[in-house]
């Protein structure tokens, strides 16, 4: 997990207590700078810690931008101070902005580039009294803000150390995501619900920015069977903090891997460890097995996740209505198979459709054990659509026919 520091004021206190007067000082100077941190930039900033002090940052998505920097010797540093931003966008080459003291409230500001893409790459070096520091940050379409809000909504949520597959986990949305590499560059993200149970997708993106040796934006696409999703990177993978952006149907959800409110991101590449997700070889679990099964056999019979032949056991008490690839009022064939007895007896309903535009049609049911006998219902309807055929048989012998064109109409008893 990354590695963080805490911020609250009780954690100060711990850690300077056996200090002197000036180091208590520094400790009311760092609690007033943290107070006016959120004065001015609002609960929802994003703290990252350098060596010498700490950059809160406010990244809004019309590109506005405005960030505090802290000293750790002592508080707000509002002079000699400035930077730039160096924004990687689709659009074209990377956009360099100035960031800039604004006098009155001493904080560095910049007018950057609208938030489009998913995740945001933005490289950027505060300067203070001459000295550089530096960091990156991948920031989604709804700003730092919306970092800070996803840690917020589960932040009491506990997480086993490792996922099913040796991977570490972090919750987006209301996923769990697990992710693992192997030596290869290879980069795994399985998709699981609470219980840590797989979730099948097979449409959807992940896009991850990853700070490491070096930053970099990884697109992930769902492998065939859906089972997880895949991507490559070139070179070592060996990141001190991730950011998520997991869209899944209309829906956008993005997480700091291991963040927490309240705390700090270690910014510096030396003094942050790694976060743990390489493996020496992917772990493949029986619901894994399970879900290659199941997708080789609908592939291989040219059905959907969820169909069945007809006759397959499998497929029964599952509300299988068919699917029809032919949407241009082609040959259609719809196999209902139902199995719960609600006191008429199993059913069997088999509809064939040809022609198109309101061509032959034949309808088959079989009911059976409903206490009225058994029963066969056939119906035809030809593609001229004027005559009719029907018949039907109990147990108790009874048929019965009908003709579109002459209206007649017969019966015999048994």
């Amino acid at each position: 997990m990354t590695r963080l520091t805490r911020i609250a004021l009780v954690s100060i206190v711990f850690a300077l207590a056996p200090a002197c007067s000036k180091t208590q000082e520094t400790v009311t100077a760092g609690v007033e700078a943290e107070a006016a941190v959120n004065a001015d930039l609002g609960a929802e900033a994003l703290v990252e810690e350098h060596d010498e002090g700490n950059v809160a940052w406010r990244i809004d998505s019309d590109g506005q931008v405005k960030a505090a920097v802290t000293a750790t010797a002592g508080g707000r540093v509002n002079k000699d101070i400035g930077g730039t931003l160096v924004y990687k966008v689709p659009s074209g080459e990377p956009k360099t902005v100035p960031l800039v003291l604004d006098a009155k409230t001493g904080l560095l500001v910049a007018a950057g580039p609208k938030l489009e893409a998913d995740l945001t790459e933005v490289n950027y070096t505060v300067t203070v009294s001459g000295k550089p520091w530096s960091g990156v940050l991948h920031v989604p379409v709804g700003g730092t803000a919306a970092i800070v809000t996803s840690a917020k909504a589960t932040a009491e949520v506990k997480l086993p150390e490792k996922g099913p597959h040796g991977g570490t986990l972090q919750i987006v949305g209301e996923d769990r995501l697990e992710m693992v590499s192997d030596p290869g560059g290879e980069v795994r993200v399985y998709v699981l619900d609470a219980d840590l149970k797989p979730r099948i997708r097979t449409s959807g993106s992940i896009r991850l920015g990853f700070v490491g040796t070096r930053a970099e934006t990884l697109v992930l696409a769902p492998a065939t069977a859906g089972a997880y999703f895949v991507g490559r990177v070139g070179g070592v993978f060996d990141p001190f903090k991730i950011t998520v952006s997991a869209t899944f149907g209309t829906r956008t959800h993005v997480a700091l891997w291991g963040y927490r409110p309240g705390i700090r991101v270690i910014a510096s590449p030396v003094r942050a460890p790694r976060i743990a997700v390489r493996v020496n070889t992917f772990v493949e679990t029986d619901d894994d097995v399970n879900i290659k099964v199941k997708y080789k056999e609908h592939h291989d019979n040219g059905l959907h996740l969820g169909q069945y032949k007809d006759g397959d056991d499998r497929g029964r008490g599952h509300d299988d209505r068919g699917h029809d690839h032919d949407h241009g009022g082609g040959d259609k064939v719809k196999v209902h198979v139902h199995d719960k007895d609600h006191g008429g007896g199993d059913k069997t309903h088999v509809q064939v459709k040809t022609g198109g535009g309101g061509g032959d049609k034949t309808h088959v049911q079989v009911k059976t054990g409903g206490g009225g006998g058994d029963k066969v219902h056939v119906q035809a309807k030809s593609s001229g659509g004027g005559g009719g055929a029907k018949s039907s048989g109990g147990s108790g012998g009874g048929a019965k026919s009908s003709g579109g064109g002459g209206g007649g109409k017969g019966g015999k008893k048994g």
